[in-house]
């Protein structure tokens, strides 16, 4: 899984809810190869602007910029159900 930013966009992922694995704003074009690790977790302050890339297939969070979503289990399986997703704006 690979996290890409298609604009400005908070993002933190964590392994446990103490141990930070990335805490930065990611800018357009950026990408981050996600760990294949259980357990890690998504926060971030543009769901718009971030891509998950899911064995190859993008996956966006939310349709618009600006939306925050916090605690998205980083589970391949389940972020291609978009069963897990909630986005406040």
């Amino acid at each position: 899984m690979v996290l890409q930013a298609t604009s400005d966009t908070w993002v933190q992922v964590r392994q446990s809810s103490v141990h930070v694995l990335l805490t930065r704003i990611m800018k357009a074009g950026d990408t981050w190869p996600v760990p294949a690790e259980p357990g890690l977790t998504l926060d971030t302050g543009n769901a718009g602007g971030l891509i998950l890339e899911i064995n190859g297939v993008p996956t966006r969070l939310a349709s618009a910029n600006g939306g925050v979503v916090h605690h998205v289990p980083l589970d391949a399986d389940l972020l291609a159900s978009g069963a897990v997703v909630r986005v406040k704006h």
